[in-house]
């Protein structure tokens, strides 16, 4: 296991504050819009963004032909933030360096107040996708934590996940989750788990997770990746943007 972003990457964390400071201080009066007169954010929503395309190499984003917003985002990585009024944007996705008649991808995503939605590249670059997922990132009922599994592992096609915690009574969490899509949320109790993968349909786990201890009150995006290797790992993604990567057993 190794955290990419995480109370135990205190540098890489002051490196994302300054990103995020110089790209609001950029971007703040074209994007609060009347709500920044008002000293009130109430209406803005929230965006943000995890690089999980393998060989895209690190990123950077534009914001609705501003200079760079956010920049040096690694593969796994998330990028924090965006704090944007209700309004539909284009966010362009480049090579590191580079400007928007370069960006690798283009995503369209419309911001509603009081939301948060996460945005994820995936699969490999000549190929590349994205994805836009709503969060739910509301309470959660005392002793749980609330999780979902994105599959963006683009060496595999339909996987069935289940929970493998005890070997010999295995349940079933999704069925025939695809390529490029989220399943729904999950609630159970804190604690530990193994999530195992079925790649190939015969209801057998090919790949098993073990997970960490998860939190009371924890909301995970979950993704189901593949790296420049085609090896499969698992990334946890939690609300506070911290990123944790697993490998299997």
């Amino acid at each position: 296991m190794r955290t990419i972003l995480g109370y135990s990457g205190m540098e890489r964390i002051k490196v994302r504050a300054i990103r995020w400071i110089l790209g609001l201080a950029i971007s703040a009066s074209l994007l609060c819009g009347p709500s920044c007169n008002s000293g009130s954010n109430d209406d803005n929503g929230f965006v943000r963004f995890i690089q999980m395309s393998p060989d895209a190499g690190r990123v950077d984003l534009l914001l609705a032909g501003l200079p760079t917003v956010f920049n040096d985002i690694a593969f796994e990585e998330n990028a924090g933030n965006f704090d944007l009024s209700e309004d539909d944007y284009v966010i362009d996705v480049v090579p590191h360096g580079k400007t928007a008649s370069d960006a690798l991808i283009n995503v369209d995503v419309s911001v509603v107040k009081e939301t948060t939605q996460t945005i994820v590249t995936y699969d490999h670059v000549q190929s590349i996708k994205q994805l836009v997922l709503n969060d739910d990132f509301s309470t959660v009922p005392t002793g749980k934590f609330r999780f979902r599994v994105i599959h963006v592992a683009s060496a595999f096609g339909q996987v069935d996940v289940f929970d493998v915690t005890n070997p010999s009574s295995p349940k079933q969490l999704y069925d025939n989750l695809t390529f490029g899509t989220a399943g729904d949320y999950i609630e159970v109790d804190a604690g530990t788990y193994d999530l195992g993968f079925d790649t190939n349909g015969d209801q057998t786990v090919d790949i098993t997770f073990p997970l960490p201890q998860i939190d009371a009150n924890t909301i995970l995006n979950i993704f189901f990746v593949t790296n420049s290797n085609n090896e499969p790992q698992l990334v946890l993604e939690n609300s506070n943007n911290e990123t944790t990567e697993l490998d299997p057993d």
